[in-house]
C-alpha cells in the first residue's frame, strides 16, 4: 500500500494531486478471532499468547472505529468545504 501511494504521489504531484494512505494495522474481526484460535490450537498455546505475539502493542483496531478515525484525519488535513459531512 505504501509503495502504491508513493508511486501515485510521484506521478500526479505535478498536477497538484495529493496522495495519502491510511493503514490502521490489525483489525479485530470474527475471521481474525478464528485465526487466532486456530494458531493457538496448532501451537499448543493460548489465544492471549498468540494475540500478544501478533499484536505486541496490545491494541487491535475495531472495524467500526477505523472509518471514523480516517474521516477525522481527513477533516484535519483538508479544508472543511472539500469534505462531505
Amino acid at each position: 500500500m505504501i509503495s502504491l501511494s508513493k508511486s501515485l504521489a510521484r506521478k500526479y504531484a505535478a498536477d497538484g494531486v495529493l496522495v495519502n494512505s491510511a493503514m490502521p494495522g490489525l483489525i479485530y474481526t470474527a475471521m481474525w478471532e478464528r485465526t487466532v484460535a486456530e494458531i493457538a490450537q496448532a501451537t499448543g498455546s493460548t489465544t492471549d499468547k498468540v494475540l500478544e505475539e501478533e499484536c505486541p502493542w496490545g491494541v487491535m483496531e475495531r472495524l467500526k472505529r477505523s472509518p471514523r478515525l480516517l474521516l477525522f484525519c481527513v477533516r484535519m488535513l483538508l479544508p472543511m468545504s472539500t469534505v462531505p459531512p
